[in-house]
């Protein structure tokens, strides 16, 4: 026979505290008139075990991308319910999510909202900073939950709790009737520690920080609902046994659900999170939330089985509830935890080995506690950072290499190739060509080998300009020009233009700046520049780098025209003053490791002959000079 926790003066049974069993409890009262005769009665009540609700997910981590859905194993009692918390990572720094236009609760409300704190700071839930009438919900070190509503003379309730910030997930909810408010964590009343509430308005615009970005969040927070009325009396149905509401009794005047119905806008990089409870009347968003932070889990409520390909990266919570389930007397709760990796990434297929060459981080990818890059064969490999997959091809051999991420049991490989620069020519450029800034110039006519179409083009060359170029802020100087008649022709056009010790490279087309950099320019140093399009992209580089110091958007049809070395196309104008060496001209975009190969062939103004190291599409070539 087990134990019945039984109160003896008022018959109260403890559930919890007793064990399963039939009891036969009896009460005996006792008549002062008849001391000797007591009355008795008795009755049986049982005390049921609470349901077997053991589950499990077999192969975790699952990989979003390559893993098969999984489905759980119930060996407990079939036919309850499975759900999991989604919402949003707040980094505790920048992130927050704003209320435009704010909501206004009045004096009589119910909040709820989901809470999972990672960091033992003061931190802001939910706000507004309308000062002196401001109103927010804190959390001090995991330990106090503060309710502030302010007026002039301060006005806030604390209460004491067993820590919140643990990783875990906690369900708060404040039900206020004027000065007075109630504070549910996790479906219990928590006792008030001080209570000099104003009786002013709950006014919300900000969630995760307040208005002013100050005392940031750090954690997650997912289901905020609410009311401006008082749902106290619909307590059980708000906390659900500690699953976040698909629906509720009453419904909400505002509920953002933070789950896979919020949307990021790539191109604004910003996050909407309609109002379930009222959609389009309220809006709330976010520019600082990145685009990876929702952490969604999309779980079948029967089954269990899990669409990774519509599930987002994270370690989720799963809930089993026999609730409903066939045979339930006494519903009871298990949990697993599942976690979602993502071992995709992708490189450029073809990197460059040049000395200066820029790391490259993976595209695509997720970044993952406990995922290692690794990189096979390691001997004359491009160096890579295990936690980040950071590769650094600068001074690698020549070769294919293949670069595996690996997290858990899940891992994805792939290719790259490091290929080689270009090789110098044993034949070298002995002389440039002076330009006098005047009428100095070199004019090639117009050929069909600069009719590039929509196909690309490459411009490499070297210049060094000198002080007269000085002061020419507003027109500039040319080094190339490839027009005939027009300024508007749909040609390239190479410009210089230069304020005193600052400097403007730019490339022209048709009076659009296709793409442009400042950089700064010495008289007497020798730079080197090449100008690639792709047929979409128009970039700038300079001086070997790998990345290019400008770029811009250029779908231009390009026209067959004339070419003019150190001049505007008409007349003596915007010349150059300085010298210009080795100008090649392809009808194909060069890959950056190709003008990183060219530069380091190269040395002021003195270059390996193109035409023998890099002869394909070579279109026109001066060695100017030689």
């Amino acid at each position: 026979m087990g134990t019945l926790s039984i109160n003896s003066t008022t018959g109260e049974i403890d559930v919890s505290a007793s064990d399963p069993g039939e009891y036969q409890i009896t009460r005996t009262v006792t008549n002062s008139n008849y001391s000797n005769n007591p009355s008795t009665a008795t009755d049986i009540v049982t005390i049921n075990p609470a349901d077997n609700a053991a589950f499990s997910y077999s192969g975790s981590p699952f990989d979003i991308n390559n893993a098969s859905n999984p489905t759980p194993t119930v060996t407990g009692l079939s036919g309850g319910t499975f759900s999991s918390i989604s919402g949003f990572n707040f980094d505790g720094v920048y992130d927050s999510i704003q209320i435009n236009p704010a909501i206004n609760l009045g004096t009589t409300n119910t909040i709820s909202l989901w809470y999972n704190g990672q960091a033992n700071t003061y931190s802001t839930v939910l706000g507004n900073d309308d000062a002196p009438n401001d109103y927010a919900v804190f959390i001090a070190n995991g330990t106090t939950v503060a309710y502030k509503v302010q007026d002039a003379s301060n006005g806030s309730v604390e209460w004491s709790v067993t820590n919140v910030n643990d990783g875990n997930w906690h369900h708060l909810v404040f039900f206020r009737t004027n000065t007075t408010i109630n504070f549910y964590l996790d479906g219990n009343l928590q006792t008030v520690n001080s209570n000099t509430l104003a009786n002013n308005d709950t006014k919300i615009d900000t969630i995760g920080a307040k208005t002013n970005g100050s005392m940031p969040f750090k954690g997650k927070m997912s289901n905020l609902a609410l009311w401006n009325t008082d749902q106290s009396a619909n307590i059980a149905n708000i906390y659900n046994n500690g699953v976040p509401q698909s629906s509720y009794t009453s419904t909400p005047s505002a509920w953002y659900k933070m789950s896979n119905d919020a949307t990021y806008n790539s191109s604004t990089s910003t996050w909407s999170i309609p109002n379930a409870a009222n959609p389009g009347t309220l809006d709330a968003s976010s520019t600082t939330l990145p685009s990876n932070s929702l952490d969604y889990l999309d779980i079948n409520s029967s089954t269990g089985l899990i669409s990774l390909s519509t599930s987002n990266v994270g370690t989720y919570s799963v809930s089993y509830n026999t609730t409903g389930a066939t045979g339930s007397i006494c519903p009871a709760t298990d949990t697993q935890s599942v976690q979602l990796v993502n071992t995709n990434f992708d490189y450029p297929s073809n990197l460059c080995n040049a000395s200066g060459s820029s790391p490259i981080l993976p595209t695509n990818f997720v970044q993952q506690a406990g995922g290692q890059f690794t990189i096979s064969p390691t001997s004359g490999s491009p160096g890579i950072d295990s936690a980040s997959g950071l590769l650094s091809p600068a001074g690698s051999t020549a070769g294919t290499y293949a670069i595996t991420y690996t997290i858990g049991s899940n891992s994805t490989t792939k290719n790259v190739t490091s290929g080689a620069v270009l090789a110098p020519s044993t034949t070298t450029n002995t002389s440039t060509l002076s330009f006098n800034g005047t009428d100095s110039y070199i004019q090639v006519a117009s050929s069909s080998d600069f009719a590039f179409g929509t196909s690309g083009y490459s411009i490499s060359l070297w210049f060094k300009p000198n002080g007269t170029n000085s002061g020419l802020s507003n027109a500039g100087v040319n080094i190339l020009d490839m027009r005939s008649t027009s300024i508007n022709e749909p040609v390239p056009s190479l410009w210089i233009r230069t304020d005193g010790a600052t400097g403007f490279i730019k490339l022209l087309v048709e009076l659009n700046y296709r793409a442009q950099a400042t950089v700064t320019l010495n008289s007497g140093n020798w730079y080197h520049v090449v100008v690639t399009n792709d047929g979409y992209t128009s970039k700038i580089y300079l001086n070997g780098n790998t990345t290019p110091i400008a770029s811009g958007t250029d779908t231009t049809n390009y026209l067959a025209a004339p070419l003019k070395i150190g001049r505007f196309y008409a007349n003596n104008q915007y010349s150059f003053s300085g010298e210009i060496d080795e100008v090649a001209i392809w009808n194909k975009a060069i890959t950056s490791c190709d003008v990183a190969g060219i530069y380091q062939a190269s040395s002021n103004g003195i270059t390996a002959d193109l035409s023998t190291v890099y002869p394909s599409n070579l279109k026109y070539y001066n060695r100017m000079g030689d």
